[in-house]
């Protein structure tokens, strides 16, 4: 039997966290400083040197594609790699690392409240966004209604058009026979 793909992404707590045998990397979100500290105490005795905290900001992908480039470019088969922050912030990593070799079991999400990702399917732009529910497109004005349907190939959860309904009664125009 075929096991079936879940559309929302699954993440582990903290506290599950599970140390893996060989070298592990991990990519920390400056704004998650209570999950810095839960983590580090976890790993009490644990090699620090692949521990990276990363500050929220615009040019955070270009610094994790730096560091994972660094850090796996001598890696031997066994790596690791463990990522904590908000959803935005994980599926950058996680790309990052799919990038780099990973394979999508090597790598562990621990997902904290933050921002996420949303893809607008109607001008094809991501924002991030704290919304659950809904949200406006930056990019073309339509109201979103932020589905629980998430692309991991995107790393982020797809945006429909919230008031189509009154969208499209604006549209059509009324003719009269006289």
């Amino acid at each position: 039997m075929q096991e079936y793909m879940l559309s929302t992404p699954v993440y582990q707590t903290i506290h599950d966290l599970q140390m893996q045998h060989g070298k592990t990397l991990f990519l920390v979100q400056s704004s998650q400083a209570i999950a810095t500290q839960d983590i580090q105490q976890k790993m009490q005795g644990i090699d620090l040197d692949n521990f990276y905290i990363f500050q929220d900001s615009a040019t955070c992908a270009e610094q994790l594609h730096t560091v994972i480039s660094q850090c796996l470019s001598q890696a031997q088969a066994g790596w690791h790699a463990v990522i904590c922050g908000d959803e935005s912030f994980i599926w950058k990593a996680d790309n990052a690392l799919r990038q780099a070799g990973l394979l999508k079991d090597e790598i562990v999400r621990i997902s904290m409240a933050g921002k996420r990702q949303v893809y607008c399917v109607h001008c094809f732009h991501i924002q991030s966004s704290t919304a659950e529910v809904f949200c406006r497109c930056e990019q073309c004005g339509i109201d979103l209604l932020i589905r629980t349907h998430f692309s991991e190939r995107l790393g982020a959860y797809m945006g429909v058009c919230a008031n189509a309904e009154s969208l499209g009664k604006l549209g059509t125009k009324e003719v009269s026979h006289a």
